[in-house]
């Protein structure tokens, strides 16, 4: 063998050598990853007014992941009611359901909607083998389900709606029917009984929607006043790493006036705004939010705030009011004096258990257990081990308007005993018939929970 055939194979088998110790390399980082690190305290010390928040840990530069694999429901499988109440089937066979609408004649607007800009490639690709979750591009719809024959099952569906991007939330004021897509607040003329709007919309105001654009989803409710809206938008990215260019107007809840689209800035410094609901008690909205990853499982914990003018809540520099986040310690310097003005949210709801849907209980018919409060749709953890969320639970309210008590439970039984998610609660909303509808992105149904008889 000559010298040039030697070298030659010298260095093919180098590049091997190398290409192995790479993809070995890699699956480790993948176990690693998938393993997730252990949670050190339970979901109820970081739950309710006062949370036992610790030192965060430092993931600042890969989260640990522990992501169960999406598996549906089996025919005979449905989640599981607190005791005193039952479950049944209200719709099925939806595509990744959304926010709900309850109409005044009973009648039930889903929005059917995934991420935007749906590309496929190796990311999805990963995600649909590793984990089998359904990566579909989004249907864009808002569908509206009627129950004429036993009211506990949806028996008529119709497309209200189609051709929209990404839509999430949806409002009803002055027969207009507003509903947020994931870059413009748009409205449509609608009487409460329609099955189908032709109308083309009113673009009431832009909404950004640049890329990254990872909080897609946007809300709309209607403010206290009865005539102005509040539209509540997240962060584009999962860390801001103090790309304010990226990140204008975002992360915010803005009150918005219908007639003109003149807006302001009604909260902000918020992560991802998610739910909002009135409580006609104390005549108040109130919103969740979830909060940021790689501060370890534990920290910090996803929230539910009363929606005030004017409060910051410290995104991305600070969390659970002046808790300095330290991977923004370099920028802290310029926000400093904002850290005197930043809100402690009333009530934690755990760690990183995503909770995205929230609904007062005015007029719930589910039993004295479940007189005033909030019920919170909690779609689950990526990044916690144990898994957290995963379930439907119920603040208690006090007389006074604010929450004092752990939250009780409602509907589990979303993870099976092997940990796969067979659903995962995304919005809760209170029926004409006083039962609670729970929409199931995953599981691709309506949940309705009633009293046990």
């Amino acid at each position: 063998m000559s010298f040039k055939e030697h070298h030659k194979r010298s260095w093919l088998a180098g590049l091997i050598w190398s290409l192995l110790a790479l993809i070995l390399a890699l699956l480790l980082a993948i176990l690693w990853l998938l393993h997730g690190e252990a949670a050190r305290q339970s979901v109820d010390d970081l739950t309710g007014p006062n949370p036992k928040l610790q030192r965060p840990r430092d993931e600042y530069i890969l989260p640990s992941t522990h992501i169960p694999a999406q598996i549906g429901w089996t025919t005979e499988a449905q989640p599981h009611p607190a005791a005193g109440l039952q479950v049944n089937d209200f719709a099925q066979g939806l595509d990744h359901p959304g926010r709900m609408l309850v109409l005044p004649n009973g009648d039930v607007l889903i929005s059917e909607s995934a991420a935007p800009g749906h590309t496929g490639g190796v990311i999805s690709w990963l995600k649909q083998i590793l984990f089998n979750i359904n990566n579909s591009a989004s249907t864009n719809k808002i569908l509206l389900l009627r129950a004429t024959g036993k009211a506990d099952v949806a028996d008529q569906r119709f497309t209200l709606l189609s051709g929209l991007n990404s839509p999430s939330g949806m409002a009803v004021l002055n027969n207009i029917l507003y509903v947020a897509d994931t870059d413009a607040l748009l409205a449509y003329p609608f009487h409460v009984g329609d099955t189908q709007i032709s109308a083309l919309p009113r673009k009431v105001i832009a909404l950004p929607a640049s890329g990254p654009n990872r909080h897609w989803a946007r809300n709309v409710i209607v403010a206290e006043d009865g005539k102005h809206l509040y539209v509540s938008i997240g962060a584009g990215d999962h860390t801001r790493d103090n790309n304010d260019a990226a990140e204008a107007d975002r992360a915010r809840i803005l009150q918005v006036d219908p007639q003109t689209g003149a807006t302001n800035v009604w909260a902000g410094y918020l992560r991802n705004p998610a739910g909002m609901s009135y409580d006609p008690r104390s005549k108040s909205i109130w919103f969740t939010a979830t909060e940021r990853a790689m501060l370890g499982p534990d920290l910090p914990p996803d929230f539910m705030s009363r929606l005030d003018f004017g409060t910051l809540y410290g995104w991305p520099w600070a969390y659970w009011g002046r808790r300095p986040d330290p991977r923004f310690a370099y920028s802290q310097d310029d926000h400093h004096q904002d850290f005197q003005y930043y809100k402690v949210p009333e009530y934690a709801l755990g760690p990183h258990t995503e909770s995205l849907g929230i609904a007062f209980s005015a007029g719930a018919k589910l039993g004295p257990a479940y007189g005033y409060g909030a019920f919170v749709a909690q779609h689950g953890s990526w990044n916690r081990r144990p898994l957290s969320g995963y379930r439907v639970i119920f603040v208690p309210f006090e007389a006074s308007g604010y929450p004092r008590k752990l939250p009780l439970p409602v509907l589990d039984g979303f993870l099976n005993a092997q940990n796969q998610a067979q659903g995962r609660p995304m919005d809760v909303a209170i029926a004409k018939d006083g039962t609670l509808l729970v929409s199931d992105d995953a599981g691709g149904r309506i949940w309705r929970v009633s009293a046990a008889p």
